[in-house]
């Protein structure tokens, strides 16, 4: 199965391309970065690298006419804080929130039955540092940031597109950088079993 990992040049995609080559999938991994300005320790021999924007959706189209993709997992975002919130406000709503459509038209359009849309525990805000336990099901998404307000957006977006296009989209919220799950990792995203 060929899988598209978008954000793939950042320690979370480093982390699901490993464990998805592990697995034997075919992996295509879309970034920014060219990969010549990679860290030559990044560059997982056997995948197939895409640089390009996917605010541009001549090379979002390209992704899925190259091969049969058969499920994506959709990390790429525009992160800041600060002053940088403010700078940056437009590339953030461009990626996090207007891009998630266009990649899941292409998606539909390309076949991909499955997509894995990953948000961020910035979404749940205010209710991150409640006293109530955080969990999914009775915390309330309170986003403080636009960052926060723009992955729960994606999330929204993605689940609602998914529904119209009749793709199998899938939402999860990292909330740090832990283990992926073990041997159960390809069940958790959906990509198996």
């Amino acid at each position: 199965m060929t899988t598209l990992v978008t954000g793939a040049a950042g320690f979370v995609g480093r982390n699901v391309i490993e464990r998805l080559l592990a697995e034997k999938h075919d992996v295509i991994a879309a970034d920014l970065p060219p990969v010549a300005h990679l860290d030559p320790s990044f560059v997982v021999p056997g995948v197939t690298y895409r640089c390009g924007d996917l605010r541009d959706d001549a090379f979002v189209r390209s992704l899925f006419a190259s091969s049969r993709i058969r499920a994506v997992i959709h990390l790429a975002t525009v992160t800041a804080n600060g002053a940088g919130e403010r700078d940056r406000a437009a590339a953030m709503i461009e990626v996090n929130v207007l891009a998630v459509e266009r990649l899941l038209a292409a998606a539909a359009r390309g076949g991909s039955p499955r997509v894995v849309y990953v948000g961020s525990g910035s979404a749940y805000g205010r209710a991150w540092d409640s006293t109530i336990p955080l969990t999914e099901e009775s915390s309330p998404s309170q986003p403080e940031t636009l960052y926060g307000i723009t992955k729960l957006a994606g999330e929204a977006v993605a689940l609602r597109l998914g529904e119209l296009h009749g793709l199998d989209v899938r939402a999860v919220r990292l909330g740090s950088e832990r283990d992926a799950g073990g041997d159960a990792f390809g069940r958790r995203l959906g990509l198996r079993g």
